[in-house]
């Protein structure tokens, strides 16, 4: 009979890491992580302290399966790479994101993720507190495209049938959709976005503050939040009301 694999830390978090991937978070409990390890339950407590300790450890795991930008990088298609891979990780793992975004983590795999995105924007000749601010709004807008896409209700193919749906819903031309506006009908128009826009508004515009917004936009809008206003631009059109 061959000689069954001891216990390790590192096999029963990849063991978690498999049943997360399988059936989520909720599925995953120290009972069934010690049945597909062949074990009780009681015997996981030598190497992890608690389920706590099991989701950190597998937040890393995942997180270090990201590529990280290396020493002299140029610091844009760094940044590109990071992201797309950030991307196309986290849809292999569908539990993670939401736990990146609810828990700190400090993990040596975060820790390098960390330090080797800081490094290449401050090589690049960011200061620490924009190095800060722009891997903080780069993850925000990767975290939120990753959920949208793993949430949303249509697959792309779906498209053509549901506008079929949804477009005979809209009102018609003509019909006032709102009290608020003193107008009677609405047209729907693109215009582009500049980070030199004033902040004072027409009537017309004013209130499109919640439409949504490109992803360069979101991204500069989340560096402004933060307390620094983004130094790229944003050349993708969005939408905007105006009256007919």
């Amino acid at each position: 009979m061959a000689a069954r694999e001891p216990l390790s830390t590192e096999r029963v978090l990849r063991a978690a890491l498999e049943l997360a991937d399988s059936g989520g978070t909720d599925a995953l409990t120290m009972r069934g992580l010690g049945q597909e390890l062949g074990v009780e339950a009681m015997s996981l407590y030598k190497h992890v302290a608690n389920k706590d300790a099991i989701l950190d450890g597998i937040v890393d795991l995942v997180v270090g399966e990201i590529a990280l930008p290396s020493p002299g990088d140029d610091w844009k298609q760094a940044m590109r790479r990071r992201g797309i891979s950030a991307h196309e990780v986290l849809l292999r793992h569908p539990w993670a994101c939401r736990l990146l975004m609810s828990r700190p983590n400090v993990g040596p795999a975060m820790l390098r993720y960390v330090d080797s995105t800081v490094g290449t924007l401050r090589q690049a000749g960011f200061s620490i507190e924009l190095a800060d601010h722009a891997w903080n709004a780069m993850d925000s807008h990767v975290y939120g495209f990753t959920l949208q896409k793993l949430t949303f209700p249509f697959e792309p193919q779906q498209y053509p049938e549901k506008a079929g749906t949804y477009l005979p819903q809209l009102p018609p031309a003509g019909t006032r959709t709102s009290p608020r506006w003193p107008c009677t009908s609405w047209r729907v128009t693109t215009t582009a976005c500049t980070p030199s826009r004033s902040a004072s508004t027409s009537s017309s515009t004013a209130s499109n503050a919640s439409w949504p917004r490109s992803a360069a936009e979101g991204a500069a809008q989340q560096a402004v939040r933060v307390g620094r206003p983004s130094s790229s631009g944003c050349s993708r059109a969005r939408p905007r009301l105006r009256n007919r």
